[in-house]
């Protein structure tokens, strides 16, 4: 598949709104898998995908949508909007997927609706260039689609300790954002309430060392910043969104990202418990942990994570406050 070169990631997003798995779902007694492919997703990082589908004996189908080409070998139907998959899987006589057009920055994510109690009523797979979905009907495809969604090592740290970890990340952005500002009178606290309204989701889960880490999606009025947390530190605070049920969809939905990051954007992290001769060697076990995006000209790295329906952490809207009764302690809450 030959691609043009796009700096970042295009912002023209498509949201595909999955339908519950129909009871009938095969033509010709042949399960289908269908893959919803982004313009600029590389074929290797499909390969692996489309094979375990055709092992299965599946009849396999990509839909690629906004300037993508087709590949040889492979049933593809090219699209330029949202609507036109929806018509697309009409044609081939698929279960339907309800489509919108949605512009979201460089996001790239399944979103959440959940009811009044907790229940998620709805999943959405949001598609960037760099990233794909794949559906299948088939139990023997979806297990060893499972089997690639990354789980966390044999590690308890407890929540003081990860606490720990989300505050200074959060303080270190902060600290950037007040290095960076002109002497407009930005004060720390004009600048917690500016973090504190950007538009944050977040994302898939990533494996850093031996740690398993969460995306977390910022989204201001000029910049997108990506975080990294500790995928446990949401799995404690968020623990009763996780007791909420999808039974419809979960496990059939898988979403791959590529997130590609300019070295150069990466934000310094800061630890005010450390010297500053110990700054560096905390930094270098702790690893990069937010990076602003942009093409700074910088080498380029890439961060692939695995998402599937069954993560109801992945695509839930999350905004900054503090801790009841702890001023200084800055955590994540549900959006209303």
């Amino acid at each position: 598949m030959s691609t043009s070169s796009v700096s970042g990631l295009t912002s023209d997003l498509y949201s595909l709104f999955l339908s519950p798995a129909p009871t009938a779902c095969s033509q010709d007694n042949v399960t289908p898998t269908v893959f919803v492919v982004g313009p600029e997703t590389d074929f290797y990082d499909l390969a692996w995908w489309l094979n375990i589908a055709r092992d299965n004996k599946n009849r396999v189908i990509c839909i690629v949508v906004a300037g993508g080409d087709a590949w040889d070998g492979v049933e593809t139907l090219l699209v330029a909007t949202a609507e036109e998959v929806k018509k697309a899987c009409e044609r081939l006589g698929i279960p339907p997927i309800r489509c919108t057009s949605s512009k979201n920055g460089s996001l790239s994510y399944f979103e959440r609706a959940f009811d009044g109690e907790g229940t998620v009523t709805r999943t959405t797979a949001v598609i960037a260039s760099r990233s794909f979905f794949v559906r299948s009907w088939c139990g023997s495809t979806k297990k060893a689609y499972r089997s690639k969604i990354v789980t966390a090592p044999d590690r308890t740290r407890s929540l003081e300790s990860l606490q720990r970890d989300v505050t200074f990340t959060i303080f270190s952005l902060l600290k950037n954002m007040r290095d960076g500002e002109t002497d407009d009178g930005s004060d720390e606290t004009a600048l917690w309430n500016k973090c504190a309204k950007m538009d944050s989701r977040l994302g898939g889960k990533i494996l850093r060392g031996q740690e398993l880490m969460r995306i977390l999606w910022m989204k201001g009025k000029t910049s997108v910043v990506v975080m990294l947390l500790p995928s446990a530190y949401f799995d404690e605070v968020f623990r009763e969104t996780m007791r909420a049920s999808d039974e419809e969809s979960a496990e059939t939905t898988f979403l791959v990202q590529e997130i590609c990051v300019d070295e150069l954007s990466e934000v310094e992290l800061w630890n005010p418990e450390k010297s500053a001769a110990e700054q560096m060697e905390w930094r270098a076990e702790v690893g990069a942990r937010i990076w602003k995006l942009g093409d700074c000209g910088g080498s380029k790295s890439h961060m692939h994570t695995k998402s599937s329906s069954s993560d109801l952490l992945c695509g839930v809207e999350v905004e900054w406050t503090l801790v009841t009764g702890s001023p200084n302690v800055p955590t994540l809450k549900l959006k209303k």
